[in-house]
């Protein structure tokens, strides 16, 4: 993978898909770029998900089933894997996450808002945006800037299966590790993404282009009480209460 090492390598690579070759290449493209460090980062709540479903169903990462259709959360990771070699010479990993996702939406509310926790690539790449699309059409709320200058908007779309989620944060310096919290009337949270700051931070002089994160909830809006931005050691840097 020398040649091919690329962004959209993190979605195979967290599903665990690559070959151990192409594996170590992607290791040594990620020791050198931040932005797909902080994409895998948010594929890990994913990958996650696919793991412990193999792992109840007691299937074998490396099983194939004999049938691309057959069903069962033990056949998701052997039938990706196999499908992944046959696409990697035609094309680039970036159906891996929508594939898996597809797998995970039909399970239940519980597991959606961890299945579309990713960060938006556009932020990093410049390629298309899902966060800012949602951004520019949901429903936008945006945050006064709190003391430390952190500001947020977000935006909110109905779905059958509960609340998609677009985030812009600026003015916020690193190194952070942050989450986007969701929190539902009772006051129980969910985790929707998560995501790395470098030192030269986002939305500020030196790092001038704001953070787009998207994600969804397992909540309907009416359940969804507000959105917390969180480091890993408990500060909130921003939050919205609806």
């Amino acid at each position: 993978m020398n040649e091919s090492v690329a962004h959209t390598d993190v979605a195979a690579y967290a599903l665990g898909l690559l070959t151990a070759e192409d594996a170590r290449a992607f290791e040594a493209h990620l020791a050198g770029c931040d932005s797909c460090a902080a994409e895998l980062a948010g594929l890990g709540g994913m990958a996650g998900l696919l793991r412990a479903a193999r792992d109840d169903a007691g299937g074998d990462p490396g099983e194939v089933p004999a049938e691309p259709g057959a069903a069962g959360p033990g056949n998701v990771i052997g039938f990706l894997r196999a499908r992944n070699e046959a696409e990697r010479r035609r094309s680039r990993h970036r159906w891996l996450v929508a594939a898996a996702m597809a797998v995970l939406l039909p399970v239940g509310g519980g597991v959606v808002g961890s299945a579309l926790s990713t960060p938006d690539p556009a932020s990093h790449h410049g390629t298309a945006s899902p966060a800012r699309d949602l951004l520019g059409r949901g429903d936008r709320f945006t945050a006064p800037a709190s003391p430390a200058g952190v500001g947020m908007t977000v935006a909110l779309e109905d779905k059958a299966w509960g609340t998609h989620i677009g985030l812009r944060l600026t003015g916020v310096r690193g190194p952070l590790t942050c989450s986007l919290i969701a929190v539902d009337r009772a006051g129980r949270e969910q985790t929707i993404t998560n995501w790395r700051v470098p030192e030269k931070g986002y939305g500020v002089p030196g790092g001038p282009e704001p953070l787009y994160v998207h994600g969804g909830a397992a909540l309907s809006r009416p359940d969804l009480a507000a959105l917390r931005v969180r480091t890993t050691d408990g500060r909130t840097l921003n939050a919205i209460t609806f």
